[in-house]
């Protein structure tokens, strides 16, 4: 844990200085007269940058690990009841209306006695978008059924359903997986357990990004830009090197720093 620390402090100071030199490259193009100044200038802006940088990724961070473990959490859930018998999601929306309501447990389906409603819970998790033909073989299921309002909990829903569905004499609700998440499982404070896949995305824009950003260019990408910065100094189109040293260096910062495009391999299946 200690040698880890001290690698983090370590790429943070050698984030902080690729900050420098590309500020540097600026302050002295515009305060070319004073180099004081503009190393002072520079050493300003680069702790500036990083700190609004750490303030802004700490920040953007926080919300997406929030919501990413959310939205994973209810893809999990539906996942559960995919990969699971019908009876066994009947047995959990059973359970999970038993907390509040009066219920009765049947083959596919759940009916609860309210004081004004009888209502029908309805599971129905297949790998495919919930369609009319769905809703109308589950209607024509419950013809003998006494219920006035018909909740179907699914994965995903067709739009198209909702207008069939408002023009029935029944009051139906679908929920998607999130909606029975924020409706149900949330409300009654009872979650399914989670089932989660295996997730693999082999796309050749990320494949090519890795390739390009991954830190093992970093060397080519610094060595680059300071071949530029130096050329600089000797030619009167000045301002195209420096443009192109800097693109150079913040490629070699987001290499250098960004996980994403720095996972190791494992070297064997046999190792951890």
């Amino acid at each position: 844990m200690k040698n880890f620390s001290i690698v983090k402090y370590i790429s943070h100071l050698i984030r902080i200085f690729v900050l420098f030199l590309i500020c540097l490259i600026w302050s002295r193009y515009f305060i070319y007269d004073n180099l004081a100044l503009s190393i002072f200038v520079a050493i300003l802006l680069s702790f500036v940058i990083d700190f609004a940088i750490n303030s802004l990724t700490n920040r953007k961070k926080n919300k997406n690990n929030i919501k990413n473990d959310e939205n994973k959490k209810i893809q999990n859930y539906a996942n559960s009841f995919l990969f699971s018998t019908p009876a066994k999601s009947v047995d959990f929306f059973y359970q999970l209306a038993t907390i509040k309501h009066q219920c009765t447990k049947h083959s596919k389906f759940v009916t609860i006695k309210n004081e004004k409603s009888n209502i029908v819970l309805y599971p129905f998790f297949l790998h495919k978008i919930f369609c009319e033909d769905d809703l109308i073989t589950i209607y024509k299921s419950l013809y003998n059924t006494n219920f006035n309002r018909l909740i179907i909990c699914t994965i995903q829903v067709d739009v198209k359903v909702f207008d069939l569905a408002s023009k029935l004499p029944k009051e139906i609700f679908i929920l998607d997986s999130t909606e029975t998440y924020q409706k149900l499982y949330k409300h009654y404070n009872k979650f399914p357990d989670e089932f989660e896949l295996k997730t693999e995305n082999s796309k050749d824009y990320k494949k090519l990004l890795t390739y390009a950003l991954n830190k093992k260019r970093t060397k080519s990408y610094f060595v680059a830009s300071l071949f530029l910065i130096f050329s600089s100094f000797f030619t009167p189109l000045k301002i195209y090197y420096l443009i192109v040293s800097t693109i150079l260096l913040l490629l070699t910062f987001i290499s250098l720093f960004n996980v994403r495009f720095n996972k190791t391999p494992i070297a064997s299946p046999l190792d951890d």
